[in-house]
């Protein structure tokens, strides 16, 4: 197996719906949940201990797998583990919009964590504008996500909403964070002496490989071994 596949989150994610699936099916929902619940706390750990920037995220994320986990466990209902996540992935959604409505974006407040934008960038109204437009995007998407999962769920199989939600999800994330990406690259390019994102991201890939590069000690000197 590729290893950059087994460490993508797309085969976290496969494990995980066919870890639930295959429990459900011999086991019973209890078991599916929880199994679900340890292969999602797991990669989510694996990822820290490889030194990816989680940072609030993985108490944040690990204490909300462990409550819906619960919730479902104790609950035996897939209505409920399932909608704890549809309604987290709304609540997100509204959070974005609602962000922009009151002036303090999240895309705008912190983009240049992802990527250092220059401040010269950073104060320009096209460069807020466009972080504004890509959180309402955001928002909308997730707000849309959340219908599509109640409508799936009640239209759907056990097994058939988890496959077809994952894929669909997949798809659509896809065209929709490279839509954002050129849109972002064509406005951001309106903005006098930026050059766009991927001379940003070509920049500061050197930067970060130039500073972990490891020190070499220079090759002695051919013309003083005579001399010995």
């Amino acid at each position: 197996m590729n290893p950059s596949f087994r460490e993508s989150g797309a085969f976290d994610s496969i494990v995980s719906v066919a870890a639930f699936i295959l429990l459900d099916k011999f086991l019973g929902l209890p078991w599916a949940i929880a199994g679900a619940t340890a292969w999602s706390l797991k990669a989510t750990y694996v990822k820290h201990r490889k030194g990816l920037r989680i940072g609030w995220l993985l108490p944040t994320t690990t204490l909300y797998l462990i409550i819906r986990g619960t919730v479902g466990i104790i609950t035996d209902s897939r209505a409920a583990y399932f909608g704890i996540g549809i309604g987290t992935k709304a609540a997100i959604g509204f959070g974005l919009i609602g962000s922009v409505l009151v002036g303090k974006g999240l895309g705008a407040t912190y983009a240049h964590r992802v990527l250092p934008f220059p401040d010269d960038v950073r104060v320009h109204r096209i460069y807020r504008s466009t972080m504004n437009h890509l959180t309402v995007l955001a928002g909308c998407y997730e707000i849309g996500s959340a219908g599509w999962d109640i409508w799936l769920y009640n239209h759907s199989s056990k097994s058939g909403f988890i496959v077809i939600r994952m894929l669909v999800s997949w798809v659509s994330a896809f065209v929709v964070i490279f839509g954002a990406i050129f849109y972002a690259d064509w406005r951001l390019r309106r903005i006098p002496g930026f050059g766009g994102l991927l001379e940003l991201a070509e920049a500061t890939l050197e930067h970060r490989n130039a500073s972990t590069a490891p020190a070499r000690l220079p090759a002695p000197d051919a013309t003083s071994q005579g001399d010995r």
